[in-house]
C-alpha cells in the first residue's frame, strides 16, 4: 500500500477553475488533470454561521460534525479534547506529519514534523526550522493588513526559502515577490508556495505514512477579488472600485498559475495516494468592506476596558481575556453599544465564553476620516484605529470539492456525503495496510 497525503486547497471553487481550464485548454495542465480525478461534492453545515473553514477542517480532523464537536472559533482546537486523525494514526504505529493544518493542535508524541497554522496557539515539533517558520508565517499573516514584516520574519522566510524552496521555480517566486509591491495578493501566493515547498521537501526526506498541508491563498484572493474574475464582470453594480484593483486585472489567474505548480507536485509524486480537499468553497457577492483594528489593546482601552489580554485572530476577529471573569458582561456591553449614527453596529458578532469574549469587527460600510461612531454619549472616530483590509467579493458556499488519486478513489465508495467522510476514508485506508 502507498502512503497518503491530504492537500487542503482551502475554499477553492473548482467550478470556476473548470471554466478557465475549458477556455484556456492546456495552459493549466495539472489543474486540468486534477479535474479529471474522482471529483466529488460533499456537504458541510446547514446553518450559515457554521460555514467557517476552521469548523470544517476540525470536522475533517476529528470525523465529527459541528453538533458533535462544538468547536466554533478559530484557535478553539487548542482547548478541545477530541482525538484528531493524527493521534489515531500515530497510536496505530504510523508516522505522521503536518504543515499548517487549520485549527489543529499538536497532540502527537513523536511527529515527524508539525508546523501549526498561523492562528492556533499550539506547539510545533520543536525543531529549529519548524519553529522559526511558524513564527514568521504567524507574524506575516496576522499583520498582513498592516503590511508590516519584522526583520526577524524577513530573515526567517529568506532562510527557509534558500533551504526548502524549489529552485526551478525561482522566476515564479521572483515574479510573485516583485509583483506583491503593487498587487498585495501575490504575497499570499508566495507564502503558500513556500509552505507547499517545505511540505514537499519534508515529505520526500521524512517519508511519512500520512501528511497534511493546508494552503489558504486561494480562499484569501477569492474573498477579496473574485468580482474581478473575467467570468463575473458583467454586473456593473458588483464591480470593485478602480482605486481598489484595476478592472483589467484578474487575480484569479494568479491563483491558477501557482496552484497548477502545486498540483504538479502531488500528481507526480507516484509513491503517494493523494486526497485534495477544499473544506468549503465560495460564491461571488456584492462587494463589502473589511477592516481590522491596528492596535487592539489601545482601541479597547478607548472603550473603557482595563485589565485584560487581547489576542488577534484571522482578519477581523480577536479574543479578549479579562483578568477578572466578572468583567465579561461589561466587556460584551461595551462592544454591543458601538454603532454609527444610523444604529449600524461596529461589532455585531460577539460570543461570550466562560473566560473570554470572541469579537468580530463586522462593520462593512466604508469608514472615512470623519466617520462618527457612538458609545453611549461618547463620540468615537475610528479612522486612525483601523486599517482597510479588503473589499469582500466572495462568501462561503457549503459545498466541499474533493478529488482523489485513482487508487484511493476507486477503493472507497462515498456512502457518507458529509465532510466527515474524509476522516472515514483516511482511517479506512490505513486499516487496509
Amino acid at each position: 500500500m502507498k502512503r497518503l497525503l491530504l492537500v487542503g486547497l482551502n475554499e477553492l471553487n473548482f467550478e470556476i477553475i473548470s471554466k478557465y481550464a475549458k477556455k484556456y485548454s492546456g495552459k493549466y495542465k495539472y489543474l486540468e488533470k486534477l479535474l479529471e480525478l474522482n471529483l466529488e461534492e460533499l456537504e458541510t453545515e446547514d446553518e450559515y454561521k457554521n460555514l467557517e473553514p476552521w469548523i470544517q477542517w476540525y470536522s475533517i480532523h476529528t470525523g465529527k460534525k459541528y453538533d458533535e464537536h462544538k468547536v466554533f472559533r478559530l484557535g478553539d482546537a487548542q482547548h478541545a479534547e477530541h482525538e484528531q486523525i493524527y493521534e489515531v494514526l500515530e497510536k496505530k504505529g504510523f508516522k505522521v506529519g503536518a504543515v499548517s493544518p487549520m485549527n489543529a493542535k499538536n497532540n502527537l508524541n513523536n511527529p515527524l514534523y508539525f508546523i501549526p497554522d498561523p492562528w492556533t496557539e499550539t506547539s510545533s515539533d520543536g525543531t529549529f526550522f519548524s519553529t522559526i517558520y511558524h513564527k514568521a508565517i504567524s507574524q506575516s499573516v496576522n499583520d498582513n493588513s498592516k503590511g508590516n514584516l519584522s526583520l526577524q520574519t524577513i530573515f526567517s522566510i529568506l532562510l527557509c526559502f534558500v533551504l526548502f524552496s524549489n529552485k526551478k521555480r525561482f522566476l515564479h517566486y521572483l515574479g510573485l515577490a516583485v509583483g506583491s509591491i503593487t498587487k498585495k495578493w501575490k504575497k499570499a501566493l508566495f507564502l503558500d508556495l513556500l509552505t507547499n515547498d517545505m511540505h514537499v521537501n519534508l515529505v520526500k526526506r521524512k517519508k511519512p505514512n500520512f501528511s497534511e498541508v493546508f494552503l489558504n491563498s486561494g480562499a484569501h484572493i477569492q474573498h477579496h477579488y473574485l468580482r474581478n474574475s473575467e467570468f463575473f464582470k458583467d454586473n456593473e453594480e458588483c464591480k470593485n472600485p478602480d482605486w481598489y484593483v484595476n478592472q483589467d486585472v484578474d487575480p484569479f489567474t494568479d491563483i491558477l498559475h501557482s496552484f497548477n505548480l502545486i498540483a504538479k507536485d502531488y500528481l507526480t509524486m507516484h509513491e503517494y495516494e493523494v486526497i485534495f480537499c477544499t473544506g468549503l468553497t465560495q460564491k461571488p457577492i456584492k462587494p463589502s468592506f473589511y477592516y481590522r483594528l491596528t492596535d487592539h489593546k489601545n482601541f479597547l482601552e478607548k472603550l473603557g476596558l482595563t485589565n485584560f489580554k487581547v489576542i488577534p485572530r484571522m482578519t477581523r476577529d480577536f479574543v479578549v481575556y479579562p483578568d477578572n471573569p466578572t468583567d465579561l458582561d461589561f466587556i460584551v456591553s461595551r462592544f454591543e453599544k458601538v454603532m454609527d449614527s444610523k444604529g449600524k453596529k461596529m461589532f455585531a458578532d460577539i460570543d461570550k465564553r466562560t473566560d473570554s469574549v470572541f469579537v468580530t469587527l463586522t462593520y462593512d460600510n466604508e469608514i472615512k476620516q470623519d466617520s462618527l461612531f457612538y458609545l453611549d454619549e461618547t463620540k468615537i472616530f475610528p479612522f486612525n484605529d483601523i486599517v482597510f483590509v479588503a473589499i469582500k467579493n466572495g462568501q462561503h458556499d457549503p459545498r466541499c470539492f474533493v478529488m482523489k488519486t485513482d487508487n484511493i478513489g476507486n477503493m472507497f465508495e462515498a456512502k457518507n456525503k458529509n465532510i466527515t467522510y474524509i476522516n472515514e476514508v483516511i482511517n479506512a485506508y490505513f486499516q487496509k495496510i
